[in-house]
């Protein structure tokens, strides 16, 4: 009896209800695989639970990159602006190449990153709602 068959009769409960899993498991193989899971790892190590788990880790990493994706869309277009309604204000190098340019392997305290941040944001015309970070010393 081949998996269609058994799914369909419906005279044993388990053994419709086994091939009705079967053919939802079978369907969701294509899915794996996109998400990058291994056919081995599918069919072989791990549960629905579990891959319902996988899918949810690759829902929030395709969202995570289209944040970083529509960030640098904004920068490069900050970038273009500049360039075509103020090209002598063009910066020579990137913003981040001028800011780390020398400093590859320096460790930075929490407020030196901060003040690189807030300077790249000024640079880059933002505004800092929260007002300048006062230092405890």
């Amino acid at each position: 009896m081949d998996q269609g068959q058994r799914g369909s009769t419906g005279s044993d409960r388990s053994e419709g209800e086994e091939g009705y899993f079967y053919e939802a498991w079978e369907r969701g193989e294509e899915l794996a695989l996109k998400i990058g899971l291994d056919l081995d790892t599918y069919w072989n190590k791990i549960d629905p639970a579990q891959f319902e788990k996988y899918i949810k880790v690759y829902q929030d990493k395709a969202k995570e990159r289209a944040i970083e994706q529509d960030m640098q869309n904004y920068n490069l277009a900050r970038y273009i602006a500049i360039g075509v309604n103020d090209p002598k204000k063009f910066p020579r190098e990137p913003y981040l190449a001028k800011e780390l340019k020398g400093e590859e392997d320096k460790v930075m305290t929490a407020i030196e990153m901060e003040k690189v941040a807030e300077s790249m944001t000024y640079k880059l015309g933002g505004v800092i709602k929260d007002g300048k970070h006062e230092e405890n010393t």
